[in-house]
């Protein structure tokens, strides 16, 4: 042990031809006695191979916690900030007294016992979300932290355990969309409405099959009418898209570029200038 240090207990030995030094603890909070018992220690663990610094890290690593992993995944995936906000509810709804907890504590039967109470009490489909969210952190973590042979820490993902016990709620999928024998009544409604704004971009979100925030944003910038084409700057897979327009929605949009005076296609009051919630008023 260094007597060269007044505040720090240091031990040195070779390991490997490599000098490794070993932090004991801080003097006077340990004695020299406590200094020489855990010095002592360190050389038994070097003489059966094992390299005390290797396992210090390879304990802080198995110890990372859900709420670790959890913003390391936020900060390395490209998610709009509505998915950022649904991905955090999520995990402070479902799973709040798991946030300091090791994910190497999370087990198989404790995910299953969650998924089944979300799905009692909060629902079957968020129970389903929650489940793969989950999943989806862990998988991250995964293949993120490794121990000291390279091995990870999460060899198997306990999410694993709804699907290998048919475990997911069976939750038919909402279809928003209009069968055939309803467009007629649909676009006798429509084109009623009297909010020429609200009419068209309701229109525009039919032929086009957009969504309806999508539609919403479009500005004129990216519309080219001679092209009879737009652009989606912000899609759901993140990455813009030209699409072609019809001739009905060409005609439209020349109508309604004509008497524009906004940046937005379909401008609305509020402050963030395009249509938010569009109703009949």
């Amino acid at each position: 042990m260094s007597g060269n240090h007044q505040k720090l207990g240091l031990f040195e030995k070779r390991i490997s031809n490599k000098t490794k030094r070993i932090t004991l603890g801080k003097y006077p909070a340990l004695t020299a006695e406590q200094a020489r018992s855990d010095a002592m220690t360190q050389i038994n663990k070097m003489a059966a191979g094992i390299d005390p610094i290797k396992e210090k890290r390879e304990k802080k690593i198995k110890a990372v916690t859900l709420d670790e992993v959890f913003t390391a995944f936020l900060s390395v995936r490209q998610l709009k900030p509505k998915t950022v906000r649904d991905y955090t509810g999520v995990m402070n709804n479902i799973y709040p007294d798991w946030q300091k907890l090791p994910i190497t504590d999370i087990t198989r039967d404790a995910v299953e016992r969650r998924h089944k109470k979300t799905g009692e009490e909060r629902g079957e489909a968020y129970a389903n979300l929650g489940a793969r969210t989950l999943r989806s952190v862990l998988n991250y973590a995964s293949a993120k932290y490794e121990t000291g042979k390279g091995l990870s820490i999460l060899p198997e993902n306990p999410v694993k355990r709804i699907s290998q016990t048919r475990s997911w709620y069976k939750v038919d999928r909402r279809t928003g969309h209009l069968k055939p024998h309803q467009l007629q009544t649909w676009f006798d409604a429509v084109l009623n409405i009297e909010n020429t704004t609200i009419r068209d971009y309701l229109i525009f979100v039919l032929l086009t099959g957009t969504r309806k925030d999508e539609s919403a944003k479009l500005q004129w910038s990216d519309v080219d009418l001679t092209d009879k084409s737009y652009i989606l700057r912000d899609p759901k897979n993140g990455r813009p898209m030209q699409l072609p327009l019809p001739d009905y929605l060409v005609d439209m949009l020349t109508r309604r570029k004509a008497i524009s005076n906004s940046a937005f296609v379909f401008p609305g009051d509020g402050a963030r200038g395009y249509l938010v919630e569009p109703s009949d008023s």
